[in-house]
């Protein structure tokens, strides 16, 4: 790993930024495990949500940056994986949700 991606006492941090449509208002939480042992990811919202936890907020109403009317709404952040592996990502809000898995490591 790289200095952009430092250990932690919770595993790698790598930063993210999230995106949110203008019009969504409600609460996105997010969620992740790695798909082998089910160790959860952890994450840090900036502004949006508590600290280093196993679900991030993200708050429309706290969006992590000032954007333009009509613009996404954006969410500095942070994940934080244990270990190189293969993990599951969701966001799930009323009425929807999005799954993704992402690999990490050699």
């Amino acid at each position: 790993m790289t200095a952009d991606v430092p250990r932690t006492p919770y595993g790698w941090r790598d930063k993210v930024i999230w995106l949110v449509a203008s019009r969504h208002k409600g609460l996105i939480q997010l969620r992740g495990r790695n798909l082998t042992t089910g160790t959860p990811l952890r994450f840090k919202v900036l502004l949006s949500g508590p600290g280093v936890t196993t679900v991030g907020l993200l708050n429309p109403k706290k969006p992590g940056a000032v954007t333009n009317q009509g613009q996404p709404k954006t969410f500095p952040a942070s994940i934080y994986f244990p270990k190189a592996g293969c993990y599951s990502i969701s966001a799930s809000w009323r009425g929807g949700s999005w799954k993704l898995v992402v690999g990490l490591g050699h």
